[in-house]
C-alpha cells in the first residue's frame, strides 16, 4: 500500500487543501473526497519522487536540479527545492 496525497479543490478549481489517504498501487485515481465530494487532484509528492533508499539524486550530487525551473543546487539538493533527496 502507497500513501497518496491529493489536492482538494473548490467550485472555482483553486485548491484549497491536501487530502492523504492510504491505497494499492492497483486502485483508481480519486476525483472526489469520499466524505465531502469535494473535486480532487492527485498529486505527486517529494517522497514518492525520491529514490526508494532515501540516497540524493545523481542529478543534485552534481550539483544541477533535475527538475529544472531555476532551482538551485541549495534548494534542490539540501533545502528539498525539488524533493529529491
Amino acid at each position: 500500500m502507497a500513501i497518496y496525497e491529493y489536492e482538494i479543490l473548490d467550485t472555482a478549481g483553486a485548491v484549497v487543501g491536501i487530502y492523504e489517504t492510504e491505497q494499492k498501487m492497483s486502485d483508481p485515481t480519486l476525483t472526489q473526497h469520499p466524505e465531502t465530494g469535494q473535486q480532487l487532484r492527485r498529486i505527486l509528492s517529494a517522497t514518492f519522487a525520491h529514490g526508494s533508499h532515501g540516497e540524493s539524486s545523481p542529478s543534485c550530487a552534481s550539483g544541477s536540479c533535475p527538475m529544472g525551473g531555476g532551482f538551485d543546487t541549495g534548494s534542490c539538493c539540501g533545502g528539498g527545492g525539488c524533493g529529491l533527496n
